[in-house]
């Protein structure tokens, strides 16, 4: 999830036009503008005003170790503000007990995170799939693992939808009423349909029914109101903020809804007749709103979500607790140093990453794989490493204790298994395009488009195409025999890959981040030409084609006109060539002819030189406004561009520069320069922009190469020896 700064929403009453006991609100026009809060619960018979303040968080697991979020500043923070108010009560909405950085190495696993809820001492916690983790890799069934979380929290754990036989889960109730002043809180959690998919089928496959969160909501909050004699009401949905606010607009006696379980943040926002929120996730921030009761009715609210201060003093408590551990296991062990920071956040679900292709090529240097697939969502950790990288570090980045799992399959398998995460363009579910894998020992063109005749819904995963796709500079062809390292969770069908049909597969008696740690122990350095996902070009996004119309060279310059599509309102500066592996050059300048529809590329002679590898051909990517897809772009991506790519043939590449002066021998090294024009923007897996020490780069994705050098015929090879 993203940090966000602190967002103030006021909610105003406004009072006429509404039957007894209810208040009438304006809507509001979004995060950090002014708006309403709640309708009323219940008629009491109370006269006097009463504040509450709800204080919410939610997945809060990933910051468990100390590393990529402090808990111990977080608990600090909500002991800050619980004392602050007037009668308060802290919820959590699930997702804190795993993943987390220790939960492979600690007796029992569930154990830290227990002890940082216990010291955040909410009014009550649910249960997200994160929390089924335990029982389904015990592979028990019966949920004995929960059960005992369960007892040991100082607090209850709620879950009113999954039944079997009438009863909920072992260790949870269907909500809890508390006191707080003259006030009576009810507090109910519901699951969506996900809960199971996101737990492997733990509990269809033991007999449990997830039934309609929105039904059970409302079944449960007449209970509240009409037995319970709740004041206030409040919902907690780890199911995302689309989920939370249609239980908003379907309930009429919720006063408060708390997302998680997604990458969304809002801050608190009427929705309906209630306030919704979801904070950070990995402690990074914690929702406030003080709400106003009078006669049994919220009159109004204010609310915000206040981020955790990292230079805050710890909760003396928990850190002594956690530090021992830390110490224990080694967590502040430096194990490389990295040019690059590494994010562990959200991108690796959109794009290539620096952490991506740091954790995938860890896993295929330990391994004697081809390639390494792993999916987005097993990267966690809200933070960005570096320049040292820990120990610790990689077990938070790495932290649900997924086996790595090698498997013989095909080129088919492998086309199939990255084509399976990919959003398109036009997705309505998350900010596509996507491609929502990483990996190492790969290199491969992807088309975010939906294929003709997709039925509606069909196009948010799985349905573009990979299209040209390498492996040590050789096409894959279907039938090519691969072996595939990845995790023991997608390796059994999880995150819907198709790898369950694999055969013959071998889960290694080694967890993904010791693979990572045991490679990383043996570097100095992770330089940017081996990290940056601009320098690897690993994933390569095309949305359109252009036909090479001539290539051109001078002593200095390679020239070259491309045909553009039909559909090119105009080109960017940001232009690429780039060979099978790693090897590229930057583009000295762009020029587009609206008239004839051609762009002129030119790039340096040098860096074309070096990035051309005999017999074989190359690339030339290219940013540029598109009339029928950039608008649908901006709407769903934060990659606001189209990307154009043109085959240049291997005849192209070096018999039509052999005229112009050779370059000096190989054994010469390129001097740093960037000859980009323009001013370089954020860019996502596809072609570089960013500013690089190097005018070309022809590193494979391992980690031992250093330096580039300049041949006039160069090969960049992928290093498949593993440690």
């Amino acid at each position: 999830m993203s940090q966000t700064t602190t967002v103030l929403v006021t909610l105003l009453l406004v009072v006429g036009g509404v039957s007894a006991g209810v208040a009438a609100l304006p809507e509001a026009g979004g995060v950090g503008t002014t708006g309403a809060d709640t309708v009323s619960v219940m008629s009491h018979t109370d006269n006097d005003s009463t504040n509450l303040t709800v204080l919410a968080y939610t997945d809060i697991g990933s910051a468990v170790s100390g590393t990529g979020g402090e808990v111990g500043q977080f608990l600090t923070l909500v002991e800050q503000r619980r004392a602050a108010a007037d009668s308060a009560v802290v919820v959590g909405s699930g997702g804190e007990v795993s993943p987390h950085a220790l939960q492979t190495l600690v007796s029992p696993e569930w154990k830290p995170p227990v002890a940082a809820l216990n010291g955040i001492d909410p009014a009550a916690e649910t249960v997200q799939s994160s929390e089924l983790d335990y029982d389904e890799s015990e592979e028990t069934g019966n949920f004995s693992i929960l059960q005992t979380v369960s007892n040991t929290s100082q607090f209850p754990w709620l879950l009113a939808n999954v039944q079997q036989n009438g009863t909920g889960l072992p260790g949870t109730q269907n909500y809890t009423v508390v006191e707080r002043g003259n006030l009576t809180v009810g507090i109910f959690a519901v699951a969506d349909d996900d809960i199971d998919s996101e737990a492997d089928g733990v509990l269809s496959r033991n007999g449990w029914t997830v039934r309609d969160s929105i039904e059970t909501a409302q079944r449960v909050e007449q209970r509240l109101v009409g037995q319970e004699d709740a004041d206030v009401v409040i919902a907690l949905t780890p199911a995302g903020v689309s989920s939370a606010e249609k239980i908003a607009n379907a309930t009429d006696e919720v006063d408060v809804v708390v997302s998680g379980d997604t990458d969304d943040v809002q801050a608190p926002q009427r929705v309906g007749g209630a306030v919704v929120t979801q904070p950070d996730s990995g402690a990074g921030s914690l929702a406030e709103i003080e709400l106003t009761v009078a006669d049994g009715d919220v009159t109004a609210a204010e609310g915000e979500l206040l981020e955790t201060d990292p230079q805050a003093e710890r909760d003396e408590e928990w850190a002594n607790y956690i530090d021992e551990v830390r110490a224990e296991y080694g967590f502040d062990t430096v194990l490389t140093q990295t040019d690059v920071p590494l994010d562990s956040s959200g991108p690796h679900y959109d794009r290539e990453t620096a952490m991506g292709n740091v954790l995938a090529t860890g896993v295929l240097e330990y391994t004697d794989a081809d390639v390494v697939v792993t999916n987005a969502d097993g990267i966690r950790g809200e933070a960005t490493y570096g320049p040292n990288v820990t120990a610790g570090d990689v077990r938070s980045t790495l932290s649900f204790g997924d086996s790595v799992t090698l498997m013989e399959t095909n080129g088919s398998m492998l086309r199939r298994a990255l084509r399976s995460q990919m959003a398109t363009v036009n997705s309505t579910t998350i900010a596509g395009p996507g491609i929502g894998s990483q990996v190492a020992g790969v290199y491969f063109e992807w088309d975010p488009h939906a294929t003709a005749n997709q039925s509606a819904g069909a196009v948010d995963k799985g349905h573009g195409r990979i299209t040209e796709m390498y492996i040590d500079g050789e096409p894959v062809k279907p039938d090519d025999e691969v072996t595939i390292a990845t995790n023991s969770y997608i390796a059994h069908g999880g995150s819907d890959y198709p790898l369950e049909s694999v055969a013959d597969s071998q889960t290694l008696d080694v967890k993904m981040d010791e693979a990572v740690i045991a490679t990383l122990r043996n570097r100095s350095e992770l330089t940017a030409l081996e990290v940056d996902p601009e320098r690897q070009g690993r994933m390569r996004r095309v949305d359109r084609r252009a036909a090479v119309e001539t290539v051109d060279a001078t002593t200095d310059t390679v020239r070259v006109t491309l045909a553009m599509p039909e559909q090119t309102a105009a080109t960017t500066d940001q232009f690429v060539v780039r060979n099978r592996t790693a090897g590229r050059a930057l583009a000295e300048s762009v020029s587009f002819d609206d008239d004839t529809g051609t762009a002129t590329v030119v790039f340096d002679r040098a860096g074309w030189t070096a990035t051309t590898v005999e017999g074989q051909g190359i690339d030339v990517y290219g940013r540029y406004n598109d009339t029928e897809y950039s608008e649908q772009i901006r709407e769903n991506s934060v990659l606001s561009y189209a990307v154009v790519n043109a085959d240049v043939s291997a005849e192209q590449a070096a018999v039509e520069t052999e005229t112009a002066t050779p370059t000096e021998t190989a054994t010469r090294t390129v001097t740093p320069t960037e000859t980009t024009t323009g001013t370089p923007t954020e860019t996502g897996t596809d072609e570089s922009t960013a500013p690089s020490a190097e005018q070309t780069t022809t590193g494979a994705p391992g980690f031992g190469i250093t330096v580039a050098t300049v041949a006039l015929v160069a090969a960049a090879l992928v290093a498949r020896r593993r440690v």
